[in-house]
């Protein structure tokens, strides 16, 4: 036990890392670790000695999760979200970039979890205190405020696992505050308990409804109903939506009425961006603001993957050129799409954007691109530079149009579309398919009861390294490189 021990009078064995449950492998209904980029090649190898086709074998992801879909943690793919944004500037005009705030009646409509963010706290200030100061720096900076927060009721969301990635997996404790009551802890250990966030959000909106301010308190994320907001004053006057989120450029370019007052998207940072929302839509189309969110979606945002690879503007300037593409992510919008359809859209959608054609699979795909990069590069394919299969995309579509429906305003069941429960959070499913054929499977570890120092042993058969997966010698063995010299060879137990 390292309890009340100096942590220096200690030392860590290779062995005794922590390894993701993403990198392993099921083999006879057993859990293996195993390195997804050795599985990978060691499956090929396999497959290439057996009487299964090249093009059967790559309809399986041959790693232990969809590597072009997840990290190596089992995350979805961080987004780069504002790489959309970069896109559009390229295709609006330059007149759309700029304010033109004339003394007249403007309502500001805040991102209430932006506005969170931007004010420092001190220890030792009460809790009101801190509210007083939000007052005050909304009065002082924004004319017609109205202030609009994210909710924070308990339960899951498809945002948990972005959420556990911000904070690192750590929560702050939660705190029976009062108004009167010092902060006695960092702001950001105080606002990683989502009970904390949604107590002083409730003391921010009697202080500010208290000093005539406008506020609202959304039931969950608020981008939609901010987009809302500003469309629906912008309709009676000029209209500045104050936030940082590319989602709100987004749902503003989505929801935008012809015939309305002047729209901006304006960062609160200074020197940031500030939109005009008539004039990016009018260059955008009617058509392409439409299925703006599924672009987003589709690319990455903060309940679907980024995509390995394929970045955000190449799926805007797809959605531009391509009618194909853009008919293909149209499904997204369909209140009543079915799983067919939307898996189905998806894929097509996914084979134009990895440069196939009308009539490709992404199963298809995955041989025609490994084959080019293994004529083309000098240096080992990455499995996560392939497409991912049919069977994983079909989860990501599904976890688009959650989205996008949400977005939409319509409300869908995660649990039926690419999400599952566990453990009070929700998590993203990954496939359905196995690694590999079970045939490949069983001889991605040798049964060897000797030295596999003959060609009994199936890895030395097909020029391999035996490693810890394999089932007697784990490894240790003279078709390895374990040095029996070594003082401790349970540090060799782990994949070479």
């Amino acid at each position: 036990m390292m309890e009340g021990s100096n942590a220096f009078d200690f030392s860590f064995r290779k062995k005794d890392q922590v390894e993701s449950l993403a990198a392993k492998v099921t083999i006879s209904a057993e859990k293996v670790p195993i390195d997804p980029q050795l599985l990978f090649q060691r499956l090929l190898i396999f497959a290439n000695n057996s009487d299964l086709g090249v093009e059967e074998v790559f309809a399986y992801e041959l790693s232990s999760y969809p590597t072009a879909l997840f990290d190596k943690w089992g995350r979805l793919r961080e987004a780069n979200k504002p790489q959309l944004g970069d896109e559009i500037v390229a295709v609006v005009p330059k007149s759309s970039l700029e304010s033109f705030e004339e003394e007249r009646t403007v309502t500001h409509v805040v991102d209430g979890g932006s506005l969170l963010q931007r004010i420092p706290w001190k220890k030792g200030d009460t809790f009101e205190d801190i509210a007083s100061m939000y007052m005050k720096h909304v009065s002082k900076n924004f004319l017609n405020p109205v202030v609009v927060f994210d909710g924070y009721k308990s339960g899951p969301t498809t945002k948990d696992m972005t959420h556990n990635r911000r904070s690192k997996g750590v929560f702050g404790q939660k705190v029976m505050f009062t108004p009167t009551m010092p902060l006695r802890s960092k702001k950001e250990n105080f606002l990683s308990n989502s009970d904390n966030k949604q107590n002083f959000i409730d003391l921010l909106c009697e202080t500010f409804k208290a000093n005539g301010i406008d506020c609202v308190n959304a039931p969950a994320d608020a981008d939609v109903m901010i987009a809302k907001k500003g469309i629906e004053h912008a309709r009676e006057t000029v209209v500045y939506v104050i936030g940082e989120d590319t989602d709100l450029l987004v749902l503003l370019c989505h929801y935008a009425e012809r015939g309305m007052n002047d729209l901006y998207f304006k960062s609160s940072k200074e020197g940031g961006k500030c939109w005009h929302i008539n004039s990016v839509a009018e260059a955008l189309g009617e058509s392409i603001c439409r299925v703006l969110p599924v672009v987003h979606a589709l690319c990455g945002c903060d309940t679907t993957s980024r995509l390995y690879g394929i970045g955000k503007g190449a799926a805007l300037r797809k959605v531009r050129e391509d009618n194909g593409f853009l008919k293909c992510i149209e499904a997204f919008c369909c209140q009543s799409g079915s799983k067919n359809a939307i898996s189905s859209a998806g894929e097509k959608a996914l084979v134009y954007l990895y440069g196939g054609k009308g009539n490709d699979t992404l199963d298809g795909l995955r041989k025609t691109k490994f084959c080019n990069k293994v004529a083309k590069t000098s240096t080992t394919v990455e499995v996560h530079s392939l497409p991912p299969t049919t069977d994983a995309a079909k989860y990501h579509s599904f976890r688009v149009y959650c989205q996008v429906q949400e977005w939409m305003g319509n409300c869908v069941d995660p649990e039926k579309w690419g999400w599952c429960l566990r453990k009070g959070q929700l998590e993203p499913k990954t496939m359905d398919s196995p690694v590999a054929p079970d045939s490949l499977l069983k001889l991605v570890r040798c049964q060897c009861k000797g030295n596999c120092d003959t060609q009994r042993c199936s890895c030395k058969r097909n020029e391999l390294e035996c490693s810890s997966a394999c089932g007697e010698c784990k490894g240790l063995c003279q078709n390895s490189n374990f040095d029996a010299s070594t003082d401790d060879p349970s540090e060799y137990e782990l994949l070479s």
